[in-house]
């Protein structure tokens, strides 16, 4: 058994190669079948007829047509394979039944009916225009078969037309055309079956790689998502830090600067004006200090502290300079916050650049301007501005002041990434000379 499957699927697969699509497949497979079932049938039905060589040997030449089919398609010449069975096979018929009988042969009318199984199984509906020429060609054969017995003379060795086409032979005929009609039918439907199956599996399987897919897709935005919430918490944490480390910059650097102070008027030998200093000095750091602990404090705490700084610098420039603090009604100066210690270095470079050569009628303002959605503080001074100066020895000792306090509110303010802008201006008097400086610090509401 294992012997007679192996070469059943041999030959039902002669000439199939993976490039071919599965209805081109299934319509070789089938050619080949109906070859080798052609082969048999003439071989087995050859055998009635071997006293009659003519015959006899017509049928072993039928068997050598039918098996070009096997080696046209090993040669994948699938239309020729096809068309040798479509032809030839009726056109046997036809012959042998003019040479057997000299009138109608109704068993040979039985194997034409057989015959139009081969059209509709090796082309099928998906080459619909050859499987009715296929059909045609048989009805063709059919309608003239009557026309062709009278033409092509009965054999001698045959005295009437009973001796092969007599009742029994009918009946087996008949019988072999309803069973290979039954198993045609039988055989579409199990291969519609077959392919609903693999289709209905093919859905299915590809709605399951879906739901996978939709499942995964899901789950990776969850974790797109909880990634990117994470990254925003880890970028806000940074730039916290970020800020803390620039603003930890800051403090130090003002502390420098009002020891200086002090250790000026010890210098000077000026008890009275250190110990003063000193007073303002101590309220100063206390207020640093409180503010230090948050990244935005109340207006009211900025100013407080701006305030006792003001005052410190101004005592040691030897009260050459005034300030004024304008704050907006508008803002309610307790419940505003402000980054801490954002405006101080632009004060201390007013006050440094500024106010360093003048000996009296220095001004510094702060300005606090409420606007839509920010606070606008504007810095200015009525000191030399920012051109260079005739004198060298002065230009030298200014540029030689670096503001890293204010290169480091500018990274501050960068890292806030509010939209938070500094505008600097260049004042001029009426004549166009230098006269002071003011800059303009935008801070929205929602840093």
């Amino acid at each position: 058994m294992n012997v007679f499957n192996k070469a059943w699927e041999s030959i039902s697969y002669t000439g199939i190669h993976p490039g071919l699509d599965r209805a081109m497949k299934n319509k070789i497979i089938l050619t080949n079948r109906f070859a080798l079932f052609a082969c048999l049938f003439a071989f087995i039905t050859g055998f009635t007829f071997i006293k009659l060589p003519v015959i006899f040997s017509i049928f072993i030449l039928s068997i050598f047509i039918y098996a070009l089919a096997f080696f046209f398609n090993n040669l994948q010449w699938y239309e020729a394979s096809r068309l040798v069975l479509v032809i030839t096979a009726p056109l046997f018929n036809l012959i042998v039944g003019g040479l057997i009988t000299s009138d109608t042969n109704a068993s040979n009318r039985f194997t034409f009916i057989v015959l139009i199984v081969c059209p509709a199984l090796v082309y099928q509906v998906t080459e619909k225009y050859k499987m009715i020429a296929g059909v045609l060609w048989l009805c063709f054969l059919y309608l003239i078969c009557d026309n062709v017995n009278s033409i092509i003379p009965r054999m001698a060795e045959i005295n009437f037309d009973s001796e092969y086409d007599n009742p029994s032979l009918i009946v087996y005929r008949g019988l072999v055309t309803m069973l290979l009609i039954l198993a045609a039918f039988l055989y579409l439907m199990l291969m519609n079956r077959k392919t609903e199956i693999k289709l209905a599996g093919s859905l299915q399987h590809t709605r399951e790689k879906n739901r996978l897919i939709q499942e995964k897709s899901l789950q990776l935005e969850t974790a797109n998502k909880i990634l990117n919430d994470q990254s925003r918490e880890i970028e806000v944490i940074n730039n916290a830090l970020r800020s803390q480390l620039l603003k930890a910059q800051l403090d130090p650097h003002f502390m420098y600067n009002a020891l200086n102070s002090i250790q000026y008027f010890i210098m000077q030998n000026d008890a009275q004006a250190a110990l003063g200093y000193l007073s303002k000095f101590s309220k100063l750091m206390r207020q640093v200090l409180e503010n230090s602990v948050n990244e935005s404090v109340p207006v009211a705490d900025e100013i407080k502290a701006l305030t006792y700084y003001l005052d410190l610098e101004k005592m040691r420039f030897g009260n050459s300079f005034n300030y004024n603090i304008e704050i907006d009604e508008n803002i309610d100066q307790e419940n505003t916050e402000i980054p801490s210690m954002l405006l101080q270095p632009y004060i201390e470079n007013a006050i440094v650049h500024g106010m360093r050569n003048k000996e009296k009628d220095g001004l510094i303002k702060l300005i606090l301007i409420q606007q839509a959605e920010a606070i606008l503080c504007i810095i200015q001074d009525n000191g030399m501005g920012r051109v260079k100066t005739t004198d060298k020895n002065k230009f030298a000792e200014y540029k030689s002041h670096k503001p890293r306090a204010t290169d480091a509110s500018l990274a501050r303010i960068a890292l806030l990434q509010s939209g938070a802008n500094i505008i600097t201006v260049d004042l001029k008097d009426d004549f166009g000379m230098p006269a002071g400086t003011r800059v303009e610090i935008n801070i929205p509401l929602s840093l």
